[in-house]
């Protein structure tokens, strides 16, 4: 049996636990991102761009920080792709957040819904995103590997603020001062 269909019977395992109990997705994810690395491109380098919860370093250090949220998701024990990415893969691997100053998702744009939007919340004054949108930058790159100290971040996981020191969860920070939904169109969705 090749390889490419030994990872696909894993895959199909994943499939199988995510669908009956909400476990294993993150870890098939983090999985699937080993062997592309691996396997099919082990000379590239691969960009991953995913819901920031998927590419935590560190589940325990996010959980460790925000308790009742770590309640919320103790009913999906799974480790996040990130996670295992970094296990699995060791020191090439970045995880790196998108946070925003201002502007708007779109939660259903996974079903090409781009009409639904959710507005985001002014930032908490103190807040890492408030401090750059007071910057006046569009663009800004955190390195978080050198960020020892803890901060605020308000919107990194559904727009519940969390102060921990991130650097333990995430490499680094990239921020967009106005995010317009996926920052992609309908037709192009």
């Amino acid at each position: 049996m090749s390889r490419f269909w030994r990872q696909e019977l894993n895959n199909l395992v994943w499939t199988a636990r995510n669908a009956w109990g909400f476990e294993g997705r993150d870890e098939g994810m983090g999985q699937n991102l080993a062997w592309l690395a691996r396997e099919r491109y082990p000379e590239k380098r691969i960009v991953v761009w995913s819901h920031n919860y998927h590419v935590v370093r560190s589940k325990a250090a996010l959980d460790a920080s925000h308790p009742p949220y770590a309640r919320e998701r103790a009913k999906y024990p799974d480790t996040p792709m990130g996670e295992v990415a970094a296990r699995e893969l060791g020191l090439g691997v970045r995880s790196i957040a998108l946070i925003a100053g201002q502007g708007w998702t779109s939660p259903n744009a996974w079903r090409r819904d781009l009409e639904t939007q959710d507005t985001l919340a002014s930032p908490l004054p103190g807040s890492m995103e408030s401090e750059v949108l007071a910057t006046n930058l569009d663009f800004a790159y955190l390195d978080l590997t050198r960020v020892t100290s803890s901060f605020t971040l308000n919107g990194i996981e559904h727009a519940t603020p969390i102060e921990t020191t991130w650097h333990q969860v995430f490499d680094g920070l990239l921020y967009i001062r106005e995010m317009s939904g996926l920052g992609i169109s309908g037709e192009e969705y």
